[in-house]
C-alpha cells in the first residue's frame, strides 16, 4: 500500500513538472504529437509485435533497457509519465512488478495484459513432452479461445475475474497473478503469434480509422511467425538428444512446441540459486542422458553452466531469451535472434 501511494505522488509530480515545462496552457509533449497512436511495451518481444503492427501508423515506446533483465525492470519518472500518457500499454502482468505497480497506481483503463492471448503454462505443463502434432491440435483450441476472449472486449484487466486455460487444460487463477507460471510464452512462435492478433484487434478498436492498416501489418507478422514455426518443426527433428539442460528455466515454451524437455540449472528467476540436489540431479541427466551441450544465456551468469559443463564433459553454447536487443545479439530482431537460436540448437542437440 505504502508503495502505491508513493508511485502516485511521483506520477502526480512527474506530470505536473512536465506541464510546467511545456507551459501551462500548452499541451504536455508526447511521442505521438505527430498523429501518430502513442503506444507503451513494457517488454522487448510486446514492443517488437507493437512495431510491426502499427508500423509508421504509431509511436512505441519500450520500457525495457538493453542488456538488463525485464524483471528488473524499474521506470523511470519519465517514463510513468509515458505510460500514463500513451494511448495504450501493452504490459504482460506479473513479470515487471513496478510496471504492474505504475499502472494500478494510475488506474489506467488503456492498459492490456497480453496474458491471456499467450495462455501462460507452468513449468509442470511445460516438461509433459507433446508430440507435435498434440501441440498443434491443443494451439487449434486453444487459438479459437484466446480470439474470442479478446474478441468480448474486456480491458485493462482482461477479464480478471475469469481465469485462462493454457495448452494441458489447466485453469489459472484469479487476477492474471502470474505467480508459479512461466512468462516467457515469447519462445514459442505461435504463441506469439496468438498475441500479435490479440494485440491488433485492440489496436484496431482504440483506433478504428487505422484498422485496416493494423489487420494488413498482423496478417504479414503472422505468416512470418508461422514460417519461423516450420523452420523450428523442420530442423528440431532427429535430434540426437531431446533434453535441453538451460541456465534457466526461461525456455520451457520452446521446449514444450518442439518435443524437448527442459532440465533448467535455476528456476524461473534467474537469481534464483539451485541447491546442491537440484545441481546433483542436473549433473546425473546430463551424464545419463550423455548430453552434448549445456545453455548459457546473454543475460545470466554462465558461471554454474560452465561448472557442470566441467564437471560432465559437455560443451557450452549460448542460447539468448529475446528479452531484449543489444549489440551482442545474433540478430537484429525478434525473428534474426530466434532464427540464431535455432542455429544454436540444430548443433547442440545433435539435430540432422
Amino acid at each position: 500500500m505504502l508503495r502505491m501511494i508513493v508511485m502516485k505522488r511521483w506520477l502526480s509530480g512527474a506530470a505536473a513538472a512536465t506541464v510546467a515545462l511545456t507551459g501551462a496552457c500548452a499541451p504536455s509533449a508526447s511521442p505521438a504529437d505527430d498523429g501518430r497512436l502513442a503506444v507503451v511495451a513494457a517488454l522487448y518481444p510486446v514492443q517488437y509485435l507493437a512495431e510491426r503492427i502499427g508500423g509508421d501508423a504509431v509511436a512505441v515506446t519500450g520500457l525495457a533497457r538493453p542488456g538488463v533483465e525485464p524483471h528488473d525492470l524499474e521506470p523511470s519518472v519519465r517514463q510513468l509519465v509515458q505510460i500514463r500518457s500513451a494511448r495504450i500499454v501493452f504490459y504482460e502482468k506479473g513479470l515487471q512488478p513496478a510496471v504492474d505497480d505504475a499502472i494500478a497506481s494510475a488506474e489506467l483503463s488503456t492498459a492490456y495484459d497480453v496474458a491471456a492471448p499467450a495462455r501462460l503454462l507452468s513449468i509442470a505443463d511445460e516438461t509433459a513432452t507433446h508430440a507435435h502434432e498434440e501441440a498443434g491440435d491443443a494451439h487449434a483450441i486453444d487459438s479459437d479461445a484466446a480470439r474470442a476472449e479478446t474478441e468480448d472486449g474486456d480491458d485493462a484487466g482482461h477479464g480478471d475475474d475469469a481465469g485462462h486455460s493454457d495448452d494441458a487444460g489447466h485453469s489459472h487463477g484469479d487476477g492474471h497473478d502470474h505467480g508459479g507460471l512461466d512468462p516467457h510464452f515469447w519462445l514459442d512462435p505461435i504463441r506469439m503469434a496468438d498475441v500479435a492478433e490479440a494485440m491488433a484487434d485492440r489496436l484496431a478498436a482504440i483506433d478504428p480509422a487505422r484498422a485496416t492498416t493494423y489487420r494488413s501489418n498482423v496478417r504479414t507478422l503472422v505468416a512470418d511467425l508461422h514460417a519461423l514455426d516450420a523452420d523450428y518443426q523442420r530442423e528440431l527433428t532427429g535430434c540426437r538428444s531431446t533434453e535441453l539442460v538451460t541456465s534457466h528455466a526461461a525456455f520451457g515454451y520452446l521446449a514444450h512446441r518442439y518435443g524437448l524437455e527442459q532440465h533448467a540449472i535455476a528456476g524461473l528467476s534467474p537469481d534464483s540459486e539451485p541447491s546442491a540436489a537440484a545441481l546433483a540431479d542436473i549433473i546425473a541427466v546430463v551424464r545419463e542422458a550423455k548430453v552434448g551441450t549445456i545453455y548459457t544465456e546473454t543475460l545470466a551468469s554462465p558461471a554454474l553452466a560452465q561448472t557442470i559443463a566441467r564437471e560432465t564433459g559437455a560443451a557450452t553454447a549460448v542460447l539468448d531469451p529475446v528479452e531484449g536487443i543489444t549489440d551482442d545479439s545474433a540478430g537484429a530482431d525478434y525473428l534474426e535472434v530466434m532464427r540464431g537460436n535455432l542455429s544454436v540448437l540444430t548443433k547442440g542437440q545433435g539435430c540432422r
